[in-house]
């Protein structure tokens, strides 16, 4: 399997709209990622495609923010291509343009039940900063902050 990274184009939405949906209980709705797919100087996105059928698999919306930090919105990839390499692919990829942008890291949040997400970006060397109590909503739940320092 051969993955491409690209910018995400609003054609893409009901691909990333679908990522979404089967990756998280509470969803971002298709304002969210159009708002985001907005030029504002800080927003970028990008999407992995798979090279053989041409289908988004996963994406990432990143902000940069001041030069300072890179802030990992939202990230998920497709359950059928989960554990292949395309997570940590989009990872490497905000970490180049971390690095691009001179920021001191990339920041995150993560639900503390999820072990699993939890251990991928202990793998990768993110390390856990903070909490921000009651941040998801569906059930409701801490986020734990992650952090990579670049």
């Amino acid at each position: 399997m051969t993955i491409h990274l690209r910018p995400l184009v609003r054609e893409d939405l009901n691909a990333v709209l679908a990522i979404e949906r089967v990756s998280f209980s509470d969803p971002w709705t298709r304002g969210m990622f159009l708002s985001e797919l907005e030029p504002r100087g800080y927003n970028q996105a990008f999407g992995a495609v798979d090279t053989a059928t041409g289908e988004l698999v996963g994406y990432c919306f990143i902000w940069v923010l001041v030069e300072d930090e890179i802030h990992i919105a939202n990230i998920a990839v497709r359950p059928s291509h989960r554990k292949l390499g395309v997570g940590r692919l989009m990872i490497n990829e905000v970490i180049r343009r971390g690095k691009e942008a001179k920021a001191g890291g990339i920041t995150l949040e993560v639900r503390e039940s999820n072990t699993g997400a939890r251990e991928f970006y202990r793998k990768l060397g993110f390390e856990e900063a903070g909490r921000r109590v009651g941040y998801y909503r569906k059930p409701f739940e801490d986020a734990l902050i992650l952090r990579l320092s670049l």
